[in-house]
């Protein structure tokens, strides 16, 4: 999934993606800026895990964001569970290689994704969690389309201390189909 102007493309995930998932998988500096809590995931879980992304289903897209030109895989991105009956999807995104942080790469995939959600799939709306104070992904949420919709108080432990998360979401008829 590409088109013209974007700089990044999304493919499904591959065996040939552990070693780099697990490095991303085992990086406490990026979980920092998750809601899920940090633990270290070994070879084998890392491999079970990519076996379950890339096997058939229907209540799950996991995706690569990849650099185009150069095929470099960056990060990843997920809609699941898909619901097909109510038409809703939790997704999910980061951006595991620290160099591609902050350079919109994050926007295409989530624009991309948010598309193929809407357009392809069919759903009405979208969520995700966030911590409250990652500013930076709240602001790039909100760019797209995102809107608060709740706040789960004191809802993850991180560096010693207790986070609001918040619950945002976008409907079909708020996103825009074509990129800003």
């Amino acid at each position: 999934m590409t088109s013209p102007q974007n700089k990044v493309y999304l493919r499904a995930l591959e065996e040939e993606d552990i070693e780099r998932t697990q490095r991303w998988h085992n990086d406490p500096e990026l979980y920092q800026t998750l809601v899920d809590g940090f633990r270290f995931v070994s070879r084998t879980a890392e491999r079970e895990w990519i076996a379950k992304r890339t096997s058939y289903s229907s209540s799950e897209v996991s995706l690569a964001i990849c650099l185009a030109p150069g095929d470099e895989h960056i990060g990843n991105i997920y809609l699941r569970p898909v619901n097909l009956t109510s038409r809703n999807a939790v997704l999910g995104i980061l951006i595991g290689e620290k160099d591609h942080r902050r350079q919109g790469y994050g926007h295409q995939a989530l624009w991309q994704t948010l598309r193929h959600a809407f357009v392809d799939l069919g759903l009405e709306r979208v969520y995700l969690e966030v911590v409250a104070d990652n500013e930076q992904a709240i602001r790039l949420y909100e760019r797209v389309g995102f809107k608060t919709e709740g706040r789960l108080r004191n809802h993850v432990f991180k560096e010693g201390k207790f986070r609001d998360v918040l619950v945002m979401g976008i409907l079909r008829a708020e996103f825009k189909t074509t990129e800003a």
